[in-house]
């Protein structure tokens, strides 16, 4: 768990571009957040990367 900050600021600064694609991340507006967790919790592989200023190229 002591490492999720790094790989988490790998993944949205694009450090590692191959990242995003091997974990199956998506970025979303707060506003999607809702539907994202239904989603997430019906077992998807997705991950997503909540960005509510709007700061994250998707």
């Amino acid at each position: 768990m002591h490492y999720n900050r790094e790989l988490m600021m790998a993944i949205l600064w694009d450090r590692m571009p191959y990242l995003s694609a091997m974990l199956n991340t998506k970025v979303i507006s707060l506003d999607d957040a809702p539907d994202a967790y239904a989603t997430f919790d019906t077992g998807v592989s997705e991950k997503f990367i909540i960005d509510p200023h709007g700061f994250v190229p998707a």
